[in-house]
């Protein structure tokens, strides 16, 4: 059964979050995928989407464009349900800030869809669109900021940090405390990563009814990957892609003041900053013996109090670069902390930042964009849930860096067996394998990477500093090196090894020339007595004797000379 496409049309509202939240399936671990038969959703999603990624990229290897949109679940609207308390751990110390039960639930809105690449590798993709213009407007001078926990906590889903070491073994849904309710259906809350396994089963069955691809279920197509800062927790493989329509965060981002932008750091004085951390330390010491320390009221009447300038634009600046860091302890940060975070990886120069088109961050796992219009949003939101622009040079990046990652932990699993080659004096053998990895890392990885195939500086510019700041080209050069010196090693290894053995070929050949030569002398001397025995069966005769002396002076001769000649032969060939 082909599915129509939902005619769900929505004009891009100012103070809009879209999170794009990716998981790629690598084509090692889901194999050989037939190309499938698009439906008509996915042919009108690849009309409306593809031109616009043809403007800034050029995808196509051998005259084709190889990558593909497929359509996955109809748009629907979500309920997400904050915890009552949230909580974190810092520096070693506990905190929670208490969510009002009025202030928890948030109206959310999801579209989904598939990118596939050309070595057959998928990402699944889920387009979450938050409008928190109305939430923020409702929060009072002196409360919790619960919209600005809520946006930190989206990000925690995906990249868990900032929480209690010793409760990796709970999973991510408990640390964060996210749940999901649909609106339509039995609105049963469910834990978020519960949803998303729930939406995945049933976009791979439209998938395989619709377009007839057949892809493995979650669990088997995509990895596990351990959490860095919290021991014993494994989460599944995901980059993110936040996109804030907002102008009042650009301007905070990019200040102008009578039509001339102003640094950043005239914004964010150090005398007005340095009262947050002292706030938070006064909270430590009321509450010494607490499991956590809490930011009840008291707390936040001192930060949102007004002062010199607007507290609500300090603590906006807060949020701002505790967000572009992953890190919710954003009330407990200085002027110089505040700055650094907001140090964006574009614009970079004085030309980029008075175009004041866009400014994004990146972290390890999410890029992050701020725009205060977009005309390209308002085709996007209706298909993909966010721009196509900022999706392009996440989902292309994503995938050089899952191709990287792959090829890094291949190529040095195939270095171990090559050193242990080495080692045993295999040396042609390692030689044959070095070459056998380097035709492979052309075959199923350099042929599939992206070249940076942006069209313009600025998505050039972007895609080449997320390379760089995930380690992209870092791993790459690394392996490469490693292979280097691996086969320089082989070579040299190899090298003196002829040089051994040629050695040994010579020894064993002065050797054989010498026996040879010992046995030239032993006849000589079998000669010189069958010469005395025929001289003493003729002594009567002097003639005879004479006879036998010549003879016999000739042989001792040769055996005299036989020997020098061989020294003299197996010196000449030794030097």
């Amino acid at each position: 059964m082909i599915h129509k496409m939902a005619a769900a049309r929505s004009v891009a509202e100012d103070r809009t979050l879209y999170w794009t939240l990716s998981f790629y399936l690598p084509r090692s671990r889901i194999g050989q995928v037939p190309d499938g038969s698009p439906c008509d959703r996915s042919l009108a999603l690849s009309q409306a989407i593809d031109p616009l990624f043809n403007d800034i990229a050029d995808r196509s290897r051998q005259q084709k464009v190889p990558d593909r949109l497929f359509c996955a679940g109809p748009a629907e609207t979500l309920a997400f349900d904050m915890p009552d308390l949230v909580e974190w751990m810092t520096e070693g110390s506990a905190f929670a800030v208490p969510i009002e039960l009025e202030r928890r639930s948030r109206c959310i809105s999801l579209r989904r869809f598939w990118y596939r690449y050309p070595d057959g590798a998928f990402s699944w993709n889920l387009g979450f669109e938050y409008r928190y213009g109305a939430d923020l407007a409702a929060e009072r001078s002196g409360t919790v900021p619960a919209t600005y926990y809520f946006l930190s906590l989206l990000q925690k889903l995906a990249w868990p940090k900032e929480f209690n070491p010793g409760r990796g073994s709970e999973g991510l849904d408990a640390l964060v405390g996210l749940t999901v309710t649909r609106a339509m259906g039995e609105a049963q809350a469910v834990p978020f990563w519960d949803f998303v396994a729930e939406c995945y089963r049933a976009d791979r069955g439209r998938l395989e009814t619709d377009c007839a691809i057949t892809l493995p279920f979650f669990s088997e197509a995509v990895e596990n990957v351990p959490s860095i800062e919290m021991p014993g927790l494994t989460v599944p493989a995901n980059r993110s892609s936040f996109y804030f329509h907002d102008r009042q965060f650009f301007d905070l981002i990019e200040p102008v003041e009578n039509g001339v932008l102003v640094k950043r750091r005239t914004r964010v004085p150090d005398a007005e900053f340095r009262q947050y951390p002292e706030l938070i330390a006064q909270q430590k010491a009321l509450q010494p013996s607490s499991p956590h320390v809490l930011l009840g009221p008291d707390y936040w009447r001192s930060v949102r109090r007004p002062r010199s300038r607007p507290a609500e634009t300090r603590l906006a600046y807060l949020f701002l670069a505790g967000f572009s860091q992953n890190i919710i302890d954003f009330t407990n940060q200085e002027a110089s902390e505040v700055l650094d975070s907001l140090d964006p990886i574009y614009p970079k120069s004085d030309e980029q930042e008075e175009e004041g088109f866009f400014v994004r961050f990146a972290n390890p796992r999410a890029m992050i964009t701020f725009v205060p219009r977009s005309r390209t949003l308002e085709v996007g939101n209706d298909h993909i849930g966010t721009c196509p622009y900022a999706f392009l040079i996440h989902a292309l990046a994503m995938h050089n860096e899952a191709l990287t990652r792959e090829q890094e932990e291949e190529t040095f699993r195939a270095i171990d067996e090559i050193q242990s080659k080495i080692d045993s004096g295999s040396f042609a053998e390692a030689e044959a394998q070095i070459n056998a990895v380097r035709r492979a890392a052309f075959e199923k990885y350099e042929r599939h990477r992206y070249r940076n195939p942006f069209r313009y500086d600025t998505e050039r510019d972007v895609f080449e500093e997320l390379e760089l700041l995930r380690g992209t080209s870092r791993l790459k050069e690394a392996y490469q090196g490693a292979l280097a010196a691996l086969e320089e090693d082989v070579r040299d290894l190899h090298r003196r090894q002829r040089e051994k053995d040629d050695e040994h070929s010579q020894t064993q050949e002065r050797l054989l020339n010498l026996l040879f030569g010992i046995l030239g002398v032993s006849g000589v001397i079998q000669v010189v007595f069958q010469v005395e025995q025929f001289a003493h069966d003729r002594a009567s005769n002097w003639q005879n004797w004479t006879f036998a002396i010549l003879s016999l002076t000739m042989p001792i001769a040769m055996a005299l000379a036989l020997p020098v000649a061989i020294a003299w032969y197996v010196r000449r060939r030794s030097r």
